[in-house]
């Protein structure tokens, strides 16, 4: 895409409307019409707004105009809608390059498959030692080792809810891998774990009572998937994705803006999306 064929904020909507006519669909948050294909847009949406309706979906796109690069937002939900196995086999330039343009560089700054519980803490030091070289911010810093400690804490946990004894499950094999990369103005955090038995809908719903509720009520709940943790996580990232191969692999992603303030970046309107691929039945 050229400068020229770059929409603008005004026209950004109208652009990406026409190119994608016929493809995928959109409405406004507050339309009850939504399905696999349906882009939500809105504008300065409450997250309360958002995850109502998000609750009754495994696949989801919510785009605010007035987000972190809503264009590229909107461009990667068409992306997800279109070309599912496309996303699931890369992820990462998937999410940041959805327009697979020539001239955007990535750089894989951090990656590593983690086997067991007490190996979190040493591979969050070796994050924090690779995000320096990149990073200033103290409190950006602080922010991307929090959302890697919930992301593989949730790999270990939460996607494994189904097996009885974790730690017994634990002990058979790998339990997720964890990458981070950075773009010119993002940096992404992506975790895959080889189960897929997160439903996204289920988890909306919790991050929802999170929005509602008192958070202390939900931190007393203990452990379980109170969904205190991806409530943190979405409040951090300027996109909250979410992405399942029934099964097979669980990724869960976070993009965070680099060349933003803290406090600006806390309180920027956050785009969210999730996709879920059936199993395949056999036969």
């Amino acid at each position: 895409m050229t400068a020229a064929e770059k929409p603008n904020e005004k026209n950004i909507l109208d652009f990406l409307l026409s190119k994608y006519i016929g493809k995928v669909n959109f409405c406004d948050i507050r339309d009850k019409s939504a399905g696999d294909n349906y882009i939500n847009i809105s504008s300065n949406t409450e997250p309360n707004v958002i995850f109502e309706k998000a609750k009754k979906f495994d696949i989801f796109h919510s785009v605010q105009e007035d987000s972190f690069s809503p264009d590229k937002s909107i461009n990667l939900a068409a992306f997800m809608i279109t070309n599912p196995q496309k996303f699931l086999e890369d992820p990462i330039c998937s999410i940041l390059n959805p327009n697979q343009e020539t001239n955007v560089k990535i750089n894989m700054i951090f990656e590593k498959d983690f086997f067991k519980l007490d190996e979190k803490y040493s591979i969050l030091e070796d994050i924090e030692k690779a995000v320096m070289t990149h990073i200033k911010s103290g409190s950006l810093i602080y922010d991307v080792q929090s959302i890697s400690d919930e992301f593989i804490t949730n790999a270990i946990f939460h996607s494994t809810s189904i097996i009885e004894d974790r730690k017994e499950y634990i002990e058979q094999g790998k339990l997720g891998n964890i990458k981070l990369a950075v773009s010119e103005d993002e940096l992404l955090i992506s975790v895959t774990d080889p189960h897929g038995t997160l439903k996204p809908s289920k988890l909306f719903n919790r991050i929802h009572t999170c929005y509602t509720s008192e958070i202390a009520d939900k931190i007393n709940m203990g452990q379980g998937g109170a969904g205190i943790g991806s409530f943190l996580v979405h409040g951090m990232s300027s996109s909250y994705i979410i992405a399942v191969e029934e099964n097979v692999k669980t990724i869960i992603s976070s993009v965070l803006p680099l060349k933003m303030s803290n406090r600006k970046r806390l309180i920027l309107p956050k785009n969210l999306h999730s996709l879920y691929v059936k199993e395949q039945a056999n036969g």
